[in-house]
Parts: structure tokens; sequence; C-alpha cells
């Protein structure tokens, strides 16, 4: 290990984005010879991610108002609070740096009681619960967006603009070109649904390609999550039957190569998704998830609509033929394409994990 490297431990909810923007930083600190460690919650396994030894998982539960989940909740966190204390104390880091979510509540309080520098990063338009909690605690709050949210004005001069950091392998695809679109070739259409897939884009989406002309189904090309086993043989029989050409699966662990091919992604609005579609240059039809905390899938999404690299559908209005609409219109005037192609790159912040990291160094350096 270098002589001036730094010690960072790394906490993240176990949801896909919060854990990839922080592995994309636990990555990048590695490869340039810092000592790191990762500490999330059970759910990482869902993911067929590397436990290696600086990865920890501690069992935790959200705090819910029910009474039985209440107490399972506030027990595991104790128990987590007491683990994070004892990996803290051993590790000894120079800062804890936070990427939100329940999970981390318990590392950054053991953080805080342990007097070690916080630091806390921010990936939607709207500051998390877990973050608002302890901004108060936190020296910076590194932001995805210019105008966070829920940022109380006292706190203000901690918020510092970054972007949100993104996996390697997406990062490389900021560098490729728009797949070219003749008048015969396919469109390749990606849909995400978030981590584990959206039920609602298994409904939607095939009757949307049903209601549009056939010389136009024809030329269509998917990949799409879904939730199970179940909703992955519907989704093939149903594209089977009208002849188009889809790869359906709960989870796709080459995402990078399919992105790189895609013309348009269809996708719930979280906000490592949404860097992710940026940074590859795609335009993105967004539909938030009505239930997400503070709605901020809807303001993540309005900055994506307000700098026209794409297009916003609330839930309740998507529909087939809202959809159907869009793609027909952009398949037979694909220029539309090129020019959300063009405006995703332009918003995307490729420098997100450079500034991140440069920014754990100078805070690491002026320490106390």
């Amino acid at each position: 290990m270098k002589s001036n490297s730094i010690k960072i431990a790394l906490t993240a909810g176990g949801t896909g984005g919060h854990i990839f923007p922080a592995l994309a930083i636990k990555d990048n600190l590695l490869k340039l010879g810092h000592e790191v460690i990762f500490i999330t919650d059970q759910r990482y396994k869902n993911y067929s991610l590397p436990i290696d030894d600086h990865t920890t998982i501690l069992k935790l539960y959200p705090i819910s108002r029910n009474f039985f989940k209440l107490i399972k909740g506030v027990f595991s966190n104790f128990i987590g609070l007491l683990k994070a204390l004892k990996t803290l104390k051993k590790f000894n880091p120079d800062i804890v740096m936070g990427f939100g979510g329940y999970p981390t509540m318990p590392v950054i309080l053991a953080a805080k009681l342990l007097k070690i520098k916080i630091i806390l990063h921010e990936q939607n338009s709207v500051l998390g619960r877990i973050n608002r909690l302890f901004i108060n605690y936190a020296n910076i709050v590194a932001t995805s967006f210019h105008d966070t949210q829920k940022i109380e004005t006292k706190f203000l001069r901690k918020a510092f603009f970054t972007g949100t950091p993104v996996r390697k392998e997406i990062s490389a695809l900021y560098n490729l070109s728009y797949p070219e679109i003749t008048e015969n070739s396919k469109i390749n259409i990606i849909v995400i649904g978030g981590s584990q897939g959206a039920s609602i884009f298994a409904k939607i989406i095939p009757d949307a390609i049903k209601l549009l002309p056939k010389e136009i189904q024809l030329r269509i090309r998917l990949d799409q999550q879904c939730r199970n086993l179940e909703e992955e043989n519907i989704l093939k029989q149903e594209y089977a039957e009208m002849g188009i050409s889809a790869d359906v699966a709960p989870f796709f662990k080459d995402i990078a190569h399919r992105l790189a091919g895609a013309h348009i992604v269809i996708a719930r609005a979280g906000s490592s998704t949404i860097n992710e579609v940026l940074i590859s240059g795609k335009p993105v039809i967004l539909v938030p998830l009505p239930t997400s905390m503070d709605d901020h899938q809807l303001y993540n999404a309005e900055y994506v609509v307000n700098n026209d690299a794409g297009w916003l559908i609330k839930q309740p209005q998507f529909s087939p033929e809202a959809l159907a609409e869009i793609l027909e219109q952009v398949i037979v005037n694909p220029q539309i394409l090129y020019q959300k192609a063009g405006n995703a790159k332009r918003i995307s912040m490729p420098g997100a994990l450079t500034s991140i990291i440069n920014m754990l160094l100078v805070e690491t350096k002026y320490q106390g």
C-alpha cells in the first residue's frame, strides 16, 4: 500500500441506485492504491456481485409503522450499529462516505460516535431521508443535480455538485457514437424496470407494440427486464406471436453491451438509471415510480425532459396508446432520436467519478 494512501469506508443501501455509484468509487480508489471497505445490507447479494475482503454485509430491515416490523427494524439496526462500530474501529478510516438508503443509518451513526469525518452523496434531485437526517453532521453533501431539493438553506454551503459516478463499463459508452438508423434497420429498444424490473412495463409495452403498423412492429428489437420467471415466459410468448425479436430476463449482467447498441430506452426514473442512460447517450422514455419517496423520480425525469433528452409519461397516463404514439413518431422520424441522444450526452456527467475522488483526497489532506 502506498505511503500516502487514504482509508475510506463507503456505505450504501442495497439497491442498484445506491450500490453501483458506491462500487464505482470503491473500484477506482482500490486501483489508485488506497484502502477501502464497503458496508451494505443483504440485498447486495441479489446482484451476483463479488463479496470480497473489502465488503461487509449487515443484516438490516427498515423501520416500519407495523409493530412487529418496527421491533424487527429497530433491533436489526441496533445490532447493525454495534457491527458498524466494530468494523470502523478496526479499519480506522479517514472518511466515511454514505450513498443513501436506510442501511447507511447505523454506519453513519457509528462514524458520528467515533468522530470520523462524514461525506454524503445524493443521487436524486431530492435529498433522501437518511441524508436529511445526517446532513447536520456531514462535512460535504455531493449532489447529482445543480438544484437538489430539500436541502435546508443553512446547509447549502455544504452542497457541491459532482454528478453520480457510473460503472467503468458504462462510462466507456460515453465515447461511442449513436447507432446508425437506416430506412430498414432494426430499432433496438431496451426496457429497464429499476433494480428488478417493473410489472407495468410487462403489461403496457406488448399492447403498445400491437397498436403499431405491422411494418413498424417488425423493425423493433427488444431487451426487456421483467420481475420473475412467470412474467418472462408470458412476455416471450407474446413477442413470439407478434414476430418480435426479444430477449427477456429479470436481470441483464451485460447491460453495458446492450445499452451500447440501443436506440431508445424505456425506464423508471431512478437517478442511477438516468445517469447511465445519459452517459451512454440514449433518448429515454421515463415512467417515474409514483411511490418514490418525496416523488423524487418525477423530479429526476423532469430534469431529463426539460433538457430535451427524453419523454416523461406519468404512471396514470402510461397507456399502450401513449407509448405507441411516441414509438411510431420516432421510428418514422429517427432524427428526433439523434437530437435527443446528443442532448443526453450534453447533460451527462462523465467526470463525476474524478470529481468525487478528488474531493475525498482533498478532504483527507486537510483532515482536522
